[in-house]
């Protein structure tokens, strides 16, 4: 299955979500400023149009797996 990645709005998400009946859990994540920033820019560089589009597989690459890559690239030395 072929998907594309797409950024919103939080405001916008939660809103949609709330009107589905969904549930958004919080996941603070202990991060320094470096890391942030890092963050940041790899989930900027996800979300360019090369990038964005992928072929869904549910259990090895998906939005969640994606999500744990990129996290896991800017704790280094953390795993989540």
């Amino acid at each position: 299955m072929q998907y594309a990645l797409s950024a919103d709005n939080y405001t916008i998400f939660l809103q949609e979500y709330k009107e589905d009946h969904r549930s958004v859990i919080e996941q603070e994540l202990m991060l320094n400023g470096e890391q942030k920033e890092r963050l940041f820019t790899l989930l900027k560089i996800n979300a360019l149009e090369e990038n964005r589009y992928y072929n869904y597989r549910f259990y090895e690459d998906n939005c969640t797996t994606r999500a744990k890559g990129i996290i896991n690239k800017t704790a280094k030395h953390k795993r989540f």
